[in-house]
C-alpha cells in the first residue's frame, strides 16, 4: 500500500468512527440515528405495562382489535373502572380499535357501557369518531353520533377534525353523516 493510500484508509477510519480533531484532542460525535419524538414514542412503547388487575386491560384491548365482541363483553365485566378507557402500547384506547378496523359489534358493546368515554383521545389527540371516519365505517360513525354528549368538531394534533379524515378519505357517506351532526373542518 502505497503512503497515500494508507492515508485515505485512516482517514476512512476516521470518518466511520465519527471523530474530529480540534486542536490536537479528538473529540467523539454521537450519530442522531432517531429524533427525539420517534425517542419518546420508543421508550413509551417499551415501557408500556397493563396494570389492571389479572390482564383485563389487554384482553380488552386485544378483543377490539380484533373483533371478538364477547371477549371485549367479558373483558368489560372484569375491568376497573380506571382503566375502561386507558391506552394501550400504541397510545389507542379500546374504542379507538374497535374504530379504526370496524368492529361494528364490538364498538356496539363498548357503547353499552356507560363507563366508556366516546370523546377520549388518542396520544395524536384523535377521536374514535375520526378514526371511523378516516376509515370510512359509516355504520360506526351513526353508532357514535347517536351516543349523547359526543363532540363531533375535535382537534386532533394537527388541527383536523372527523370531518376532514372523512373528506381526506373520500368517504362521501361519512361526511354527510358528520355535516348532518354540526361537523365542521378544521382550520388546518
Amino acid at each position: 500500500m502505497t503512503e497515500e493510500e494508507e492515508e485515505e484508509e485512516e482517514k476512512k477510519v476516521d470518518d466511520d468512527t465519527n471523530t474530529n480533531k480540534n486542536n490536537g484532542q479528538e473529540e467523539e460525535e454521537e450519530e442522531e440515528w432517531i429524533s427525539g419524538d420517534e425517542l419518546e414514542l420508543f421508550e413509551r412503547a417499551t415501557a408500556w405495562e397493563d396494570a389492571s388487575k389479572n390482564g383485563s386491560l389487554s384482553k380488552l384491548l386485544s378483543a377490539a382489535e380484533f373483533g371478538n365482541a364477547q371477549a371485549a363483553t367479558e373483558a368489560l365485566r372484569e375491568i376497573e373502572d380506571e382503566f375502561v378507557n386507558a391506552k394501550g402500547e400504541d397510545g389507542d384506547t379500546s374504542l379507538h380499535l374497535a374504530c379504526l378496523y370496524g368492529h361494528v359489534d364490538v364498538v356496539k358493546a363498548l357503547l353499552a357501557d356507560v363507563r366508556v368515554n366516546v370523546n377520549a383521545t388518542d396520544d395524536d389527540g384523535g377521536s374514535s369518531l375520526a378514526d371511523a371516519s378516516a376509515s370510512g365505517f359509516d355504520e360506526i360513525v351513526e353508532l357514535l353520533l347517536s351516543k349523547k354528549g359526543i363532540e363531533v368538531n375535535l382537534k386532533d394534533s394537527d388541527g383536523e377534525t372527523a370531518l376532514d379524515c372523512a373528506i381526506r378519505g373520500e368517504h362521501e357517506k361519512c361526511a354527510e353523516l358528520l355535516k348532518a351532526a354540526g361537523g365542521k373542518e378544521g382550520e388546518l
